[in-house]
């Protein structure tokens, strides 16, 4: 995944599955207005202009488990890790990049066993980027150099593997199992062609394949944004600055969609049809000059020797910026069917806001956790995420979160 802040990829999706309440929350959903737009369709409002004077959840101070920091032994060693997943029974699958396999931890008893390993052959990667887990705790791998998914299961063993046909171009790396793995969905990049000094939309088509592997059909295509020449002759290209960006998120209680601009979520049906609007009103959400410099000086401040230095220089002067923030940066589904939002972070800010919302689109809380913790996974009063300490040593860690009242 790319620095959001310069115009990072994000999700997009469609439904394949009608969603259902959540059987439990941690705090009890906020009554909010429901009515109906010109199309008849359920729309859920809130006011969340204030942040201050709606209900927080928080995390725990300590995490309750942690691979990676103060590592015993080569097996605890964590680098590149790409994706990671808290499991039904508690275990931790790690997807570790670096030495192409998924690597599964107890919080009792420590390192599991590994999934995988370096090659081309069966339960072999090329370059695995994500992970999920469907029935009893099977993990499937999306390896997107050999365009296949791998399945293991709970034991960690080679169960059988899925070449995707046809493999698109440009994959972004997203995928979400659906309907307990008889559908996968994945996103593609369209690719515009570059020409002049315009800067022209592009697109994410989601493709959903069966569980053989084969295309099922075009699920949606969602705004990818704008892209454009920054230098022809450098074979330089990139987007404005701020832009916004579809995103989504998709499990077994259904499917989410958002543009990433507007402030609102899409609860979709089986067929693709939208069923429910989450929609909450923003603060002000115009970019600043003062925050276009924050942006600069931060970007330059990042470039570690001259030549960098001159890039991003050459970069800015070329790129637009956006004049108003997106509203929406990611989305997570919950296996019990909470919505998790997170908003997107102006250049001053030093902690990462997520919104939580209900299975029927009530408000929840505000959780701020620092920026520099990219979240993986959150599943009901937990979730799981990757850290960096000041040597840039990586580590997972799961966390319990804690409802407003905690």
């Amino acid at each position: 995944m790319r620095d959001p802040l310069g115009g990072s990829v994000y999700r997009i999706a469609t439904a394949v599955l009608a969603l259902t309440v959540p059987t439990a929350t941690l705090a009890s959903q906020v009554p909010e207005p429901h009515r109906r737009d010109s199309a008849g369709i359920e729309v859920v409002l809130t006011d969340l202009t204030d942040r201050t004077s709606v209900p927080h959840c928080t995390i725990g101070r300590n995490p309750v488990l942690t691979i990676g920091h103060n590592a015993p032994d080569s097996r605890y060693e964590l680098f590149q890790v790409e994706d990671a997943r808290r499991l039904s029974d508690g275990r931790l699958a790690v997807l570790n990049r670096g030495s192409q396999e998924i690597r599964v931890f107890d919080a009792a008893s420590g390192f599991q066993f590994n999934m995988g390993s370096d090659g081309e052959g069966p339960g072999e990667f090329r370059d695995p980027i994500e992970i999920d887990a469907i029935g009893l705790d099977t993990t499937v791998v999306f390896d997107w150099r050999l365009g296949r998914l791998s399945f293991f299961d709970p034991n960690g063993s080679y169960s059988r593997s899925v070449r995707l046909e046809p493999f698109g171009a440009n994959p972004t790396g997203y995928f979400d199992a659906v309907t307990n793995g008889s559908y996968f969905i994945i996103g593609f990049h369209t690719v515009a062609p570059l020409q002049g000094s315009s800067f022209d939309p592009e697109y994410l088509n989601l493709i959903r394949y069966d569980s053989q592997g084969q295309v099922v059909d075009t699920a949606a295509m969602l705004p990818y944004g704008r892209r454009g020449w920054i230098d022809r002759q450098a074979r330089m290209a990139g987007g404005p600055v701020f832009q916004a960006r579809g995103v989504f998120a998709a499990n077994e209680r259904g499917l989410l969609t958002a543009n990433g601009a507007d402030p609102e979520i899409q609860m979709r049906g089986e067929a693709g049809d939208i069923r429910r609007i989450i929609r909450w009103t923003t603060p002000d959400r115009r970019v600043t000059e003062a925050e276009i410099r924050r942006y600069r000086q931060d970007r330059l401040a990042r470039a570690t020797s001259d030549d960098a230095r001159s890039r991003v220089l050459r970069t800015l002067d070329v790129l637009p910026f956006a004049r108003v923030f997106p509203s929406v940066r990611q989305v997570f589904l919950s296996d019990n069917g909470d919505i998790w939002v997170n908003t997107f972070p102006r250049p001053a800010a030093v902690t990462s806001e997520w919104l939580r919302f209900g299975g029927t689109g009530g408000f929840v809380c505000v959780l701020a956790i620092p920026l520099n913790m990219k979240v993986f996974q959150f599943n009901d009063n937990f979730l799981v995420a990757l850290l960096r300490d000041d040597m840039d040593i990586e580590a997972v860690a799961v966390f319990q979160v804690f409802p407003s009242d905690a």
